[in-house]
This record gives structure tokens, sequence and C-alpha cells, in this order.
């Protein structure tokens, strides 16, 4: 990897919150709604993006621009990008670029939106414990995507102990560098000894590693908390597709699945979250710190995106 980030003198060496995110085919205009947002939330710590595989420099200089770093790095074709981006924030943050923080945040770049300081939440809520995960208001049980891949990649016998947890988003993981640099790791180790590395399964092995190794140092921010808004399934499920779940077996499921649910909203953990004045709100009307996926559902995507500037996105 070309570590492009500038090094900070000795004098700015005070601890801080860095935000790491990785990139793969993605023009500046795919990224704009994420960074006017960060910069409008009053974030103040350092972001880093990795940039994979780029065929031109485009991206690059708007993030450096912006005031981001930028690391260019090569896909190894072993791991799905979504995953290696684990290992190489965790191998990043080991050495001498993450001496200067102590805690990360870890966020997906396209799909993102902030709506508050996500640096000041997690340092306000995190309490005790060492890392926040984010809930997405459903159980393994009754999420088909999650139930599959969880299925695929384990098996039956981890089905049955996870099945009724709610699954945790792996597009924003917060904590403590110590612990957050420990799970990265373990995430993409863990994808290794899969079945199938190359698959799309960072979020498989990301849940199986916070509920069986790091429980106990984890904080869950489910989805009816104002930390993050998984609008996948806590909105666009919901609203574009109710029936959702109604089958009685999936594709690598050979035995009777256990939603037997109508609908997708009889089976969530928490109300349905709100548009209030522009900005995305969980069921009590306090907006998120960050939404997450927030182009599944094109109303509420339009109104966000409309409270920004400037107009170049892609729609």
């Amino acid at each position: 990897m070309k570590n492009i980030v500038e090094k900070k003198s000795s004098n700015e060496a005070k601890m801080k919150t860095c935000i790491l995110a990785a990139a793969q085919g993605y023009t500046p205009e795919n990224v704009v709604p994420w960074v006017e947002s960060l910069k409008k939330s009053g974030y103040q710590g350092d972001t880093i993006v990795i940039v994979y595989n780029s065929t031109n420099t485009d991206l690059q200089e708007y993030l450096k621009g912006q005031g981001i770093g930028v690391i260019e790095a090569v896909h190894n074709d072993i791991l799905n990008v979504a995953t290696q981006r684990f290992f190489d924030f965790a191998s990043i943050i080991s050495g001498e670029t993450g001496d200067r923080y102590d805690y990360l945040i870890a966020v997906d770049i396209r799909d993102v939106i902030f709506q508050k300081d996500p640096d000041e939440w997690v340092r306000k809520n995190i309490g005790d414990k060492e890392i926040i995960a984010s809930g997405e208001g459903i159980k393994y049980k009754h999420e088909d995507w999650n139930g599959d891949m969880l299925q695929k990649h384990y098996g039956d016998n981890v089905f049955e102990i996870m099945k009724n947890h709610e699954t945790l988003c792996s597009g924003i993981i917060a904590g403590k560098k110590g612990s957050m640099i420990k799970l990265l790791k373990t995430i993409s180790e863990l994808c290794y000894y899969g079945v199938d590395p190359g698959d799309f399964v960072d979020q498989c092995y990301y849940n199986v590693a916070i509920r069986k190794i790091f429980n106990e140092k984890t904080k869950i921010a489910g989805g009816d908390s104002d930390w993050c808004a998984n609008l996948g399934t806590l909105y666009a499920i919901p609203m574009n597709t109710p029936e959702w779940s109604t089958g009685s077996k999936s594709q690598y499921l050979q035995k009777q699945r256990f939603r037997t649910h109508k609908k997708f909203t009889e089976a969530m953990l928490c109300d349905l979250p709100k548009m209030i004045n522009g900005e995305v709100c969980n069921s009590k009307g306090k907006p998120y710190a960050i939404v997450h996926q927030y182009d599944r559902y094109l109303p509420w995507k339009n109104e966000l995106i409309a409270k920004l500037s400037p107009s170049n996105f892609v729609s």
C-alpha cells in the first residue's frame, strides 16, 4: 500500500478519533454527500480513506482537497474488498499512523450521511464498553439475507445459536483503538478460513466475532437508539417490500425456516424511524448521528440530499 497521509508534527500529536473508510470504483460525485455531511456535523478528528485499484487520481485529489488522508491499495483477489478493508484498516492503525488515535470509527462511504458529530456521540455513549455495534432492528431468524449468509458459511448449528440475536451492521463500527484493531483483524482472519473468502461475508463474520468473542466489550446500539439508522432493514424493507420473509425455505436451508410472520414489521425489534424537518429520527423523534443506506428509500434520500451542498450529487 502507498501511504500518502501527511504526517503530523509532534505538537499536533494530541490523541483524537480517526474515521476510516474504503472506496473502489467510485467518483468524487459518489462520495460528496459523505464528505459534505461529515463537515457539517462538526467532526474535528482525522479521516482516512483507502482507495483500491484506482485507474485515475480524481477521487484521491478530491478527498485530499477536502483535508482527508488517502491511502492507495491493491485488492488482493482473495477477500472481498468489503472484508479486506478491515484487514487494511487494522494494519494502518497498528503502525505509526495510528499512534495519535484513541478511538476509531469504521464506516461505509457511498451510502452514509452524518447528521451529528459521530465522535462526540461515541465518547458520550460508550460508557464502560470498548466497541459500539449498530443494530438493524431485526433478528437473524426473520431476515433472509443475514440468515442465509450465516447458514451458508457456518452451517445449521451456528444458525441455531445466533437465530435470536439482532443482526448487526458491519458498515458502521466504532470503539476504542485497541479493541477495534483486534476486532478488525478477527473479522478478516475468520474470513480467510471460511467456505468462500471472496464472498460478501464481512457482516456474517463480524456478527459472530461480536457475539462470541467481543460480546462483553460491546455496546449494542439498537435500531431505536440515536446512533445509526440502517435504513435497509429499518425502513426500506418495511416500506418497499412489506411481505418480506414469508417463504418457508431459503436457498441454503433444507428445513423449515422460523420466519412465519406475515409482514416484516411484525418481527421488528423497534418502531419505524421518522423523517422530521429533513432529519432521520428514531421513533422518539431524536435524530440519528449516522444515516446508513440512505439511498435505499428514495423519498428520504431526496430530502436528505436537498439539505446538503454543493449540488453535484449522483442520483
